[in-house]
């Protein structure tokens, strides 16, 4: 048990941050979207795994779990009219710690505004056009304390534009990850938006981001060939949702990945030769009549 009792500690200190922030605030929503190919094709069950560059955004204690001396990695797709972009910096820092660097972009552009026409119950175009913006720039710190306790933050400034009008933010993540010394159990926390970001729009509105504790833990089986992980997300006061992710190394070089986030179903594959990574995510939502299914690409050096 004496194992375990510093990460129950810093979960029990997560848990109480949370604040009460409306379930409905969707500011800087585009900030859902903050996974790599790995995390999404796993489910988002990521936060108890936390060893490459979606420690950035989704657990910064794990980035000091980061094998590497460098890493750089980047990935773009597009979702519902909307295109998304990301790229992530890693390396080693002072006294024994990680630096990560992550930008987070999406972009829509003369998307048609559509209104509810009430006698042919349906969606129209009113011939009107509008343009979106969203950047979120994150500076993470990670290190590893004791023996095998790793702690982290994520500082992140943000900025989203509408129409012609424009908001800007700052906020910050915090994370904890635990490494069974005698074993492959990994448990992780992470509170995201700890320090929730006030949009401040200049049309004089404020609108909070929502905070999300994430708690999991993976373990590794048959030699480190099989990597399960489960995780539960609860935001404010939304229901919890259940992330269920495995990755299985077929062969050193290529591993496949399937997952559950919430309801919906994800699958990728990976390879890697040397130095550099190539990952591929299929997502298939619940609701795929609606949104359709969406495929994440992104490639990665590390060194």
């Amino acid at each position: 048990m004496r194992y375990y009792k510093p990460l129950l500690a810093a979960i029990l200190i997560l848990s109480t941050i949370i604040a009460p922030v409306s379930a409905e605030s969707n500011a800087a929503a585009f900030l859902d979207k903050s996974s790599t190919a790995r995390a999404a094709s796993l489910g988002m069950a990521y936060v108890a795994i936390a060893n490459d560059n979606a420690s950035i955004y989704l657990n910064p204690a794990g980035l000091s779990n980061y094998k590497g001396k460098f890493g750089l990695h980047a990935m773009v797709f597009e979702s519902i009219e909307t295109t998304y972009s990301s790229v992530e910096y890693i390396q080693d820092f002072v006294l024994g710690s990680k630096l990560g660097i992550g930008y987070i972009g999406a972009r829509i552009d003369g998307a048609m505004l559509t209104s509810y026409d009430d006698s042919s119950n349906q969606y129209v175009d009113t011939g009107e056009s509008f343009g979106y913006t969203g950047d979120a720039l994150h500076l993470t710190l990670s290190k590893q304390l004791l023996k095998k306790l790793h702690v982290g933050v994520t500082a992140k400034a943000i900025r989203e534009t509408l129409f012609n009008s424009e908001a800007f933010g700052v906020g910050a993540d915090v994370g904890v990850l635990y490494i069974h010394p005698k074993s492959t159990l990994q448990v992780g926390a992470t509170l995201r938006n700890a320090i929730a970001p006030q949009l401040k729009w200049d049309t004089g509105t404020t609108i909070s981001a929502p905070q999300t504790l994430a708690v999991g833990a993976s373990y590794r089986l048959l030699k480190d060939q099989l990597l399960v992980s489960a995780e539960l997300q609860k935001q404010n006061d939304l229901d919890p949702t259940l992330h269920i992710g495995s990755e299985y190394f077929i062969s050193p070089s290529l591993p496949i990945r399937a997952g559950i986030n919430d309801k919906d179903i994800s699958l990728g594959v990976g390879v890697i030769v040397d130095a550099l990574l190539f990952d591929y995510a299929l997502l298939i939502p619940n609701d795929g009549d609606i949104v359709g299914n969406e495929s994440r690409f992104s490639i990665g050096l590390n060194l």
